[in-house]
């Protein structure tokens, strides 16, 4: 885990911790998995992308996860969401506020609310759907971030 701190605000990376990006991805577009201020995490886009280290994919060294499978993207994302949260000390699904959910196709996110349910059961977050026209990747297809609040 990487954390820095600016005035009240703490910068946190667990993305190498889950199996998610390398260390040069968050240096090169200078950003943070997650940031908190008090008690309230704000969290990145989580991608189905993960780091590897033979400095062959595109680019700085990052793979899709399950390419052209879009349930298995969902479901890599929304884990390795959760995964990072608890690494925080926020108890997913239980202390997600918000999430937002992106797709490059609104009918394959319809078709796989059982994953969605499978990762939130009856602790229902406010949620927003968005189609888009592309992700970060050419081969992702699903990207969420979400907004969590840990227990005062």
């Amino acid at each position: 885990m990487s954390v820095t701190t600016t005035g009240h605000i703490k910068r946190i990376v667990h993305g190498p911790e889950v199996n998610y990006l390398g260390a040069e991805a968050y240096e090169h577009y200078a950003f943070a998995d997650m940031t908190q201020v008090g008690n309230t995490i704000y969290c990145s886009g989580v991608t189905p992308t993960r780091g590897t280290q033979d400095g062959k994919n595109w680019p700085y060294n990052i793979e899709v996860v399950s390419p052209g499978d879009f349930r298995a993207q969902y479901d890599w994302v929304l884990g390795t969401l959760g995964r990072m949260l608890e690494l925080q000390g926020a108890k997913f699904p239980r202390d997600v506020a918000n999430i937002t959910v992106m797709t490059t196709d609104m009918q394959l996110l319809n078709e796989s609310v059982d994953i969605w349910c499978k990762h939130f059961g009856d602790a229902w977050p406010a949620l927003t759907y968005l189609q888009v026209v592309a992700l970060y990747h050419p081969e992702q297809m699903v990207e969420a971030n979400a907004i969590a609040v840990l227990p005062s």
